[in-house]
């Protein structure tokens, strides 16, 4: 089932509206895959009054009240508001947005979803590489957001072609977990040290940081390499790094530094950390050896570890042999079908036609080289 978003450019005050377009309140029951699927770009609209537009050109962070059309009918009020850091625009360019369904209603849900997530893509010249490389972390079986593409439009001005990206949040942790009601932290500059264990920025339960503060001291001890999966889940974490180093997502933990682009779940089934990757814009482009550009304290300890070290080389074969049965190169040429006439005709894109196509042959060299690059790296 697909869902069309279209924005009215109404009058939100208005007290006559359009008939059959009475704003229902922000609750809607389906499948949640369905919006997620590949198939044909969908349009998505937000309505926004005059006040919530200079709310929003005064305070991006802060949410407003808006309203989402969907298959013809408007749901309302949702929140609305702007997000982003490097790739931060605002109102009168081509921001990214989040839509909060319970920001005014407790019980307001889109299909499940309390929130939902349309990044602009300007660092990615590709357009294509966070669907590209979510999709293959779960393929993997590794926990992250599904991804497609929309178009959207504000009061029916057209913004240009959006990444659709699940929100990371209990929903998401809910259908890769038996027990969503664990702690989970933003990696947003932080490592497990004393000095980083400020940049773990809770997003969902309770901040209890005492296990996070555990693997920190333990990781202080030359016993750090062996002892890190008492809370840790090893099977887990090398799947993570492998797939993280084969995108090369070397702008996120354990590449960056300090430590970034991941979220951190402490899972109550088993009382272990699980990683989950985010802000993926920035995949298949960077070629740096990956072992010399770790910077994060599981991964360094690992490598000064020969067991440690045989283990990770391990999982980056495994990333190579599935990606090959994924068939990367394939998937970006039935991405560029979907999205390429929506991509031609975003009228605030920062990339000319010419800079995206580029960005897309880019995307296909990287993946074209990169398991030999990587196999002359595990030579080394």
């Amino acid at each position: 089932m697909l869902f069309l978003l279209l924005a009215c450019g109404r009058d939100l005050a208005s007290d006559d509206p359009a008939e059959g377009a009475s704003i229902q309140p922000p609750r809607a029951e389906g499948d949640s895959d369905a919006f997620y699927a590949d198939g044909a770009v969908e349009e998505v609209g937000l309505e926004l009054s005059d006040a919530s537009l200079t709310g929003l050109a005064n305070d991006p962070r802060v949410w407003v009240e808006g309203v989402m059309v969907v298959g013809g009918e408007r749901y309302g009020p949702v929140g609305v508001r702007i997000k982003g850091e490097s790739s931060y625009r605002d109102i009168d360019q081509k921001p990214s947005f989040k839509v909060k369904f319970n920001e005014y209603d407790p019980e307001g849900r889109y299909l499940g979803m309390r929130r939902l997530v349309f990044n602009n893509m300007v660092s990615d010249p590709s357009m294509l590489r966070e669907r590209l490389a979510y999709g293959f972390f779960r393929e993997r079986g590794a926990p992250a957001p599904r991804c497609n593409h929309v178009t959207l439009t504000v009061n029916g001005e057209p913004y240009g072609l959006y990444a659709n990206v699940e929100n990371t949040d209990e929903e998401l942790i809910g259908r890769w977990f038996d027990d969503q009601n664990g702690s989970m932290w933003e990696i947003h500059d932080a490592d497990f040290r004393p000095d980083l264990l400020d940049g773990f920025e809770l997003e969902e339960g309770v901040d209890d940081r005492s296990a996070i503060e555990a693997l920190t001291a333990v990781m202080a001890t030359p016993e750090g390499p062996t002892r890190a999966w008492e809370y840790v889940d090893r099977a887990s974490w090398f799947r993570y790094l492998g797939t993280m180093a084969y995108v090369g997502n070397l702008d996120g933990y354990p590449f960056s530094d300090p430590g970034d682009d991941a979220h951190l779940y402490l899972d109550p089934t088993s009382g272990l950390f699980q990683f989950v990757p985010h802000g993926l814009d920035e995949t298949f482009s960077d070629t740096a050896a990956v072992e010399y550009v770790m910077h994060g304290i599981l991964a360094t300890a690992c490598l000064e570890d020969a067991a440690c070290k045989v283990e990770w080389r391990k999982a980056l074969a495994a990333a190579m042999t599935d990606a090959e049965a994924a068939g990367l190169e394939a998937r970006v040429a039935a991405i560029t079908a979907e999205i390429d006439a929506a991509g031609d005709a975003d009228p605030r894109k920062e990339q000319d036609n010419d800079a995206v196509d580029a960005g897309r042959a880019a995307v296909l060299m990287f993946l074209g080289g990169r398991e030999a690059d990587l196999r002359e790296q595990l030579t080394w």
